[in-house]
């Protein structure tokens, strides 16, 4: 039983620190429903129920549409948010994947060749 009640008390301590980080950490003007500082007192004074809310409710929706490419019903779709979109860096692509790096491979090579057929006409 006092096993079973510090576990619970573990598991109610790393969910609290784990709301209050997150909210702590997202920008202020992506927060939703009240100020940032009224979700940080929520988190932490009605703990676990701030902590849910602050999940559900409060935490910011990253601005993505639906499978089939259609925007969520309710989310504006340009302008009138203010908010910028949470997205995760891009990996960098390998050389022979990049389009801008392929590109430019291309114009060097008719460069080269531009100017290799200048010097064979000089000698000519």
């Amino acid at each position: 039983m006092v096993f079973a009640q510090g576990a619970l008390g573990v598991i109610l301590v790393g969910f609290l620190l784990f709301c209050l980080l997150d909210v702590i950490t997202t920008d202020g003007s992506e927060v939703r429903h009240l100020p940032k500082i009224a979700w940080i007192l929520m988190v932490v004074l009605i703990n676990p129920v701030g902590g849910i809310a602050w999940l559900l409710v409060g935490r910011p929706q990253a601005d993505t549409g639906s499978a089939a490419g259609r925007p969520r019903p309710g989310r504006p779709t340009s302008g009138g948010s203010n908010r910028l979109p949470r997205s995760r860096p891009s990996s960098p692509l390998a050389p022979d994947d990049d389009p801008e790096f392929l590109a430019e491979l291309r114009r060097r090579e008719q460069e080269l060749r531009r100017k290799k057929r200048g010097e064979d006409d000089s000698v000519a």
